[in-house]
């Protein structure tokens, strides 16, 4: 029996991801999370001041990621509150519950609802609403590992000087890609209007104000006014250009021929969804994350050969595809010649 409990309880089971979702949702939520991330070592006391949470429950908290692998206890100072840091395992446990939280919380008002939205998707989307912020976190979270290295690595393949993001969010993957590549700038574009004030301040935190601006404005503004694209040698769109599928195709295809004429020596790269992916590995979520998009969403997501069929048209002439570690998610780059 204990040997068959010792198998059950490895590091990637149910019981294991369950826990760690649990608790690293508690820690974002309360601010307690963040301080893990960025720093070398914590202070109880100093976290319990900036978040505004009670000194007892952060150090009960931080106590509660220790006994889960999640952080190491550095020292107890005289009076009594401790110093901790992240362990080893943190980064990947966040990336590993990441899907598990993004489709049972970012997606919870979808999923509680289903006869509502197969009775009228419009309305049904108008009354259960997602939380934006949520589906931002934990779509980072998910591409930390799944996404954004293969597109960084697509980006600097080319040494660009001027970098383009369309869909921005904080500008994380913006911030990756200038701090590797210091004599180059960026813009980042984007519609919410909360992630554009975040990223202003972690841009300034990161010092890369000077060569790194926000645009707030829905990406198809691009279409009459393309002047953030001119002398672009990247643009990168990941995973955007789906919302405007199926209802706003012939806005996307517009968009992509005024990125082309407008950097004709550049690179785009599209980072996005195909639908059920056939390898075994992806199947399943990519049949969940299909299934939510286009019956909860209304939502279309092109295939391998819809999307180089629509690259093509927009003259593009070379085009690489490449798999994500996300299951269905593919990178697609594409020049003109």
């Amino acid at each position: 029996m204990n040997e068959v409990n010792s198998s059950r309880c490895s590091q990637s089971s149910p019981q294991t991801l369950a826990g760690r979702a649990v608790l690293l949702e508690i820690g974002a939520r309360s601010g307690l999370l963040d301080p893990l991330l960025s720093q070398k070592e914590v202070f109880v006391t100093e976290v319990a001041d900036h978040s505004g949470v009670e000194e007892s429950f952060v150090s009960g908290y931080y106590a509660a990621l220790v006994h889960a692998g999640l952080a190491e206890l550095l020292r107890k100072s005289s009076n009594g509150p401790s110093y901790y840091s992240s362990s080893p395992e943190l980064h990947d446990s966040i990336n590993e519950v990441s899907y598990m939280v993004w489709g049972l919380v970012s997606c919870a008002p979808l999923i509680s609802n289903p006869v509502a939205f197969s009775k009228n998707l419009t309305s049904a989307a108008e009354t259960y609403v997602r939380n934006g912020e949520h589906v931002a976190r934990t779509s980072k979270w998910m591409g930390e590992r799944d996404w954004y290295p293969h597109a960084e690595a697509a980006i600097l393949s080319c040494s660009p000087k001027k970098i383009v993001d369309l869909g921005s969010g904080t500008c994380g993957l913006l911030i990756r890609c200038l701090r590797k590549l210091p004599n180059a700038y960026g813009v980042g574009i984007d519609v919410n209007k909360d992630a554009c004030i975040k990223a202003q301040s972690i841009i300034k935190d990161a010092g890369l104000a000077k060569r790194l601006s926000v645009l707030e404005a829905p990406i198809e503004n691009l279409v009459q006014n393309p002047a953030p694209l001119i002398g672009a040698d990247v643009v990168h769109a990941g995973f955007v250009f789906h919302d405007l599928m199926p209802d706003e195709e012939q806005t996307l295809d517009a968009l992509l021929s005024t990125i082309r004429e407008n950097t004709p020596r550049g690179m785009l790269v599209v980072v996005d969804a195909v639908p059920y992916a056939q390898n075994p590995e992806e199947r399943a979520f990519s049949a969940a994350f299909t299934f939510l998009h286009k019956h909860f969403m209304g939502l279309k997501f092109l295939t391998e050969e819809g999307w180089k069929e629509k690259l093509g048209a927009a003259g593009y002439g070379q085009i690489d595809v490449g798999r994500l570690g996300a299951s269905g998610g593919r990178i697609f780059s594409a020049k003109s010649c």
